[in-house]
């Protein structure tokens, strides 16, 4: 077991230099503390489960798949809230009704438009 590091890029910030890593480890177990120059969306990935790892502002390492910080025994990390109905209007869910909104209910564009008039002569 073991991780591998690399610098992708680095900037002086308030007189001290912050690096943007990635971090390459077996497993999640193996991904490493960050280092106090490591810059927040610094890159972890634990490729024994296929899942990535993105550095917070407060130095947390936050799973991208379920938002939950590594080794935390309860998270800090707050998961986006997606309402269902958000999902019937962008059409992710297809079949289902949700919560007494049908797929028959019809979005009405409120656009006006406006003809300007010009002829094909001009």
């Amino acid at each position: 077991m073991g991780y591998e590091i690399k610098v992708k890029d680095s900037r002086v910030e308030n007189d001290g230099l912050k690096q943007f890593v990635e971090v390459y480890a077996d497993s999640s177990a193996d991904i490493p503390e960050a280092g106090e120059n490591w810059a927040g969306g610094s890159l972890a990935y634990d490729m024994s489960a296929g899942i990535f790892y993105m550095l917070n502002s407060s130095g947390d390492w936050v799973n991208q798949e379920d938002f939950t910080v590594l080794g935390a025994v309860s998270t800090s990390a707050v998961a986006p809230t997606v309402s269902p109905a958000s999902l019937v209007n962008r059409g992710l869910l297809k079949s289902e009704a949700i919560d007494g909104i049908s797929e028959e209910t019809e979005v009405q564009d409120e656009t006006e438009f406006e003809s300007l008039g010009t002829a094909e002569s001009e």
